[in-house]
């Protein structure tokens, strides 16, 4: 064993070492039992970034710090031993942090031969190891990527016009690994498009130019079209021909597609960024510099480089009542670093005011400082006014002179006007939330209620009478209308309208009671005549009785109240002559009366002082001979009821469409977010099945997990884009439905014949509408027709879009499919109704189905019509 022996002077020895070590290259030092410097040459000190000053006489622990003394303490052990210690190791050192060293420890002996410290001669290798270890990473990865076999190396020879190969070539290429391979042979494999362009890239190899790197496709003999990426390098004879080309050949199949499913991933969601009117921002805290997409420029009636760029530019944007608003916001985000969302209108250069959503987070940097703000803006205009208008149909409900309630398919009241609980002498709280049956006589909702709504939430809008006795005023006559509201999953409310017809019903019953008894009496014509008089002078209702000849004979205080017109006035003039611009078909109307015919219906009567709806029924009176004399007419104002069912259908316009925003909402979530982590995820699976570092099976089941969330994948693609297609908003309705019949037809493996003919640009309204009607009618088609083949055909007839799907199968009975509970037929007459358009239905069993929708390019106007 190796030791130090110094001279019995320890000071004359010290003194030998250090003129001995101060000129050594390597760092030496001297150490005692009790762990600290004895000395210590000037290397030493460099090394561990201390003055030598600091170093000689302190302890180990102090200079190299406590968590390099305690690795290192057990070779100091061992060398107090009396051991000769080498080691190489990587240790955290103090001053200078992870250091490799390479160190050797030699004991030195007092005069009675005992260990009292040692010698440490210490090597810094940290450059060495790391570059060893580099090697050997790249070393690993370059064995890795030859052993994935997606690259191979080749020489081609000019002369020969043979091409020697590496192995994994054939894998590659799809060829025998054994067959000769030439020049000629491998070009043929060329993709016909790329042909040209590799060839150019070829001829242009010379001597100053023998460099070659190219991408291009390749056909296998299989049929399979991949991706190679070719780097080489071309070799001259002293003539500057080719004499070889040597390079090496990667597979880059998979990253091309992921390229370009990438880029198709990008572009779907910039169409769907600029279909859903959404755009994004970054705003660096620091600069203060805030940039925007095209996208959020437009939100903001900017155009493209329009913006400045500055967040005082986006305040000066901003409405000024919403401003301290949003600056408020941005400070809170600023503050807590926590994700928020806001909403404020904004104005554009034009004038006009519009509704920006907000989604935003703020970054913090490494000291916990505000550091950037990203987020996305939405135009939200749209749902903002959507919801103005909701809230003015609700409003009109409660103010409605009709009682208006709206109840689930629980049968609980969602929702009661004032009119109801004043009728009903009951408070809020004690119905809504509440069921029918309690707020209402069970008996009477199980027998006379509940059979209706049941119709009513097949889909049917009903229409009933029937008399209800009320706390406050008794027992009155009402006429019930239910109306079906749909939701995301069919009709789950129905709003019903109860309209007094009390008085009407009172006046129906005396006018038919009084000719009764005129007929049993047999009075004379003047008899009847003075009864009448009193009835129809006194009656509650507008009612008129009329000659033969269309003259005033009486008329109600109500009529003439109702038509401004005076009862001493119009005695014995003709109607016609104070209505000179009644419609033909009323007159035809009136005529019929005339013949003995009784007849009732509603209509609109559009005056210079408003619009009214009126129910009018028209009944012959006769002689006593039993000839008609001429005609009554019974007249209710019925605009409050038609007001209300009008306020209810728009509110079922705008839950439609609610529902299609949500639809595109939740469309947008999936494509954007779902299905972005599907793909992330089939990425993770396909990286795990090629570690070679996993057993076989494990690979396995990474390999049918990357097909699973592939798979799920496509679902989730084509749910989102059964709920939103983006192409309608995109191409317009013609494309869009050619693309979305296409795409229907290969999942159900269905030939769809879809064919159009002068169709021009539409409203969105419109556009959406015919769409979803052909979703439904499609889907149903593919579901019940049992047929293969589909006919779709979209076309222009005069100022009016036709709609047509037929199907040569199975057909179904009309009637039994309005009967039951399906909500498919109920959903596209509702579309339709809402688009002021059309739909016919033919089906029978065994004869096919042919659905035929018509709908008006511009809303229609109501025709004017006149009171009777």
């Amino acid at each position: 064993m190796s030791t130090f022996r110094p001279n019995w002077d320890k000071a004359q020895a010290l003194d030998t070492l250090e003129t001995v070590t101060t000129q050594m290259a390597v760092a030496v030092s001297r150490c005692s039992r009790d762990f600290r410097y004895l000395w210590a040459n000037q290397a030493y000190a460099n090394w561990i970034q201390r003055p030598l000053s600091e170093v000689v006489g302190r302890p180990i622990s102090e200079v190299l710090g406590k968590d390099a003394f305690e690795a290192l303490l057990p070779d100091f052990n061992r060398v107090l031993a009396g051991e000769k210690v080498h080691y190489e190791r990587e240790t955290n050192f103090r001053a200078i942090g992870q250091r490799w060293i390479s160190a050797t420890y030699t004991p030195t002996l007092d005069p009675n031969e005992i260990t009292d410290g040692w010698v440490a001669v210490v090597i810094d290798v940290t450059e060495r190891r790391r570059a060893e270890q580099a090697l050997c990473e790249s070393e690993e990865r370059l064995r890795l990527a030859a052993k994935a076999g997606r690259m191979f190396a080749y020489s081609w020879d000019a002369a020969t016009d043979v091409i020697e190969r590496s192995g994994e070539s054939a894998e590659i290429l799809g060829v025998e690994q054994k067959a000769a391979a030439t020049g000629s042979a491998i070009s043929a494999m060329v993709y016909p498009a790329d042909k040209e362009r590799l060839g150019a890239a070829l001829a242009k190899l010379s001597i100053d130019n023998p460099r070659l790197q190219i991408t291009y496709r390749m056909v296998r003999p299989d049929g399979a079209v991949i991706w190679l990426e070719r780097n080489s390098c071309a070799y001259f004879d002293e003539r500057g021909k080719i004499k070889r080309i040597i390079g090496m050949v990667l597979d880059v199949t998979k990253r091309r597609r992921a390229e370009e499913a990438l880029r198709r991933s990008e572009e779907r969601l910039r169409l769907a960024q600029w279909a859903a009117r959404i755009g994004t921002f970054d705003l660096n805290l620091r600069t203060g510099v805030d940039i925007w997409t095209p996208e959020t420029e437009a939100l903001y009636g900017l155009p493209p480089g329009g913006f400045a760029g500055t967040l005082t530019a986006f305040e000066n944007l901003i409405h000024p009542d919403d401003r301290e608003k949003v600056i408020e916001l941005t400070r809170e985000m600023m503050k807590t670093g926590q994700p928020a969302e806001g909403e404020w209108r904004v104005i554009w250069p034009d004038g006009s005011v519009h509704w920006i959503a907000s989604r935003g987070q703020v970054l913090m940097d490494e000291s916990g400082k505000p550091s950037r703000m990203l987020g996305v803006n939405m135009d939200v205009t749209e749902r903002k006014l959507a919801e103005d208008k909701l809230r003015e149909y609700e409003r009109a409900v409660e103010n409605a002179e009709d009682m208006i309630g709206v109840i689930d398919r629980q049968y609980r009241f969602l929702l009661a006007n004032r009119q109801y609980l004043k009728m009903r002498n009951l408070t809020r709280e004690q119905v809504v939330g509440h069921f029918v049956a309690d707020v209402l006589n069970k008996e009477i909702f199980e027998t006379e209620v509940k059979p209706k709504l049941d119709e009513c939430f097949q889909g049917k809008v009903v229409r009933y009478e029937m008399k209800f006795s009320y706390p406050s005023v008794g027992e009155r006559d009402l006429l019930l209308s239910y109306f079906p509201i749909e939701g995301v999953n069919g009709v789950d409310r129905v709003a019903c309208i109860l309209h007094d017809i009390t008085d009407r019903k009172r006046a129906e019953v005396a006018l038919l009671e009084m000719n009764r008894t005129l007929e049993a009496q047999g009075s004379l014509l003047r008899s009847r005549e003075e009864l009448l008089k009193i009835f129809v002078k006194n009656t509650p209702a507008g009612v008129a009785m009329f000659d033969r000849d269309m003259r005033y004979l009486q008329v109600s205080d109500r009529w003439c109240t109702d038509y401004s017109v005076d009862s001493a006035q119009i005695q014995g003039r003709s109607h016609y002559e104070l209505f000179p611009d009644l419609p033909q078909h009323w007159k035809e109307m009136h005529r019929r009366g005339l013949e003995g015919e009784t007849l009732q219906a509603e209509d609109r009567w559009d005056r210079e002082h408003g619009t009214k709806w009126v129910r009018w029924e028209i009944r012959p009176w006769f002689n006593i001979d039993g000839v008609p004399g001429g005609i009554l007419i019974f007249a209710e104002d019925i605009t409050h009821r038609k007001q209300t069912e009008e306020a209810l259908s728009g509110m079922t316009g705008k839950l439609v469409e609610a529902q299609e925003q949500e639809r595109a909402r939740i469309a947008r979530e999936l494509h954007d977010d779902i299905n972005q982590r599907l793909a992330v995820l089939a990425i993770e699976c396909d990286r795990l099945r090629e570690r070679n570092d996993l057993p076989s099976e494990v690979r396995g089941y990474a390999h049918k997990l990357k097909e699973l969330a592939a798979d799920i994948s496509s679902r989730v693609y084509a749910v989102s884009h059964q709920l939103h297609s983006s192409t309608l908003d995109v191409l317009g309705l013609v494309k869009g439905m050619r693309g979305w019949c296409k795409e229907f037809g290969n999942q159900q493996k269905l030939e769809i014949d879809f064919k159009s003919d002068n169709v021009p640009s539409v409203p969105q309204q419109i556009s959406l509408c015919l769409f979803r009607v052909l979703q439904e009618a499609l889907h149903n088609a593919a579901k019940h027709s049992g047929v293969k083949r589909i006919e779709v055909r979209l076309v222009k007839h005069s100022s009016e879009i036709h709609l047509t799907v037929r199907d040569s199968g199975r057909g179904f009975d009309i009637g039994a499919a309005s009967q039951s509970r399906g909500l498919g037929l109920t959903s596209m007459k509702e579309r339709v109704r809402l688009a002021g358009g059309t739909i016919g239905i033919e089906s029978k069993p065994r004869g096919g189905t042919t659905i035929h929708v018509r709908v008006p390019l511009e809303s229609k106007h109501h025709s004017q019509r006149t009171a009777v």
